[in-house]
């Protein structure tokens, strides 16, 4: 009964040692980067109607931000001499020129 029994428990360590592992692994969906230049210089100062380039491309944004947060992580930029980084488009009313 010794024999057996020590045969039996080097069987489970061995079982134990070698055994399967079991792994899952599943896809992790990102977002692309998408970084949004936006020109606050001089020329986006122009414009007709009243309205302004530069309102006029917040407008546009604004419109647009659902969807291009579905689809992306946005930084935005306000460009015009230097670049300066304002953050998401939550951000949108820091574009001055």
């Amino acid at each position: 009964m010794g024999r057996t029994y020590r045969a039996r428990v080097r069987a489970v360590n061995s079982l134990a040692v070698a055994g399967p592992a079991v792994s899952i692994s599943e896809p992790v969906l990102s977002k692309p980067g998408l970084w949004i230049l936006v020109d606050a210089g001089h020329s986006m100062r122009s414009g007709s109607a009243g309205v302004t380039r530069l309102k006029s491309s917040v407008k546009w944004l604004e419109s647009n931000r659902q969807a291009i947060l579905a689809r992306a992580e946005t930084s935005l930029f306000s460009v015009s001499d230097r670049a300066r980084l304002l953050g998401g488009l939550e951000r949108l009313e820091d574009l001055k020129p």
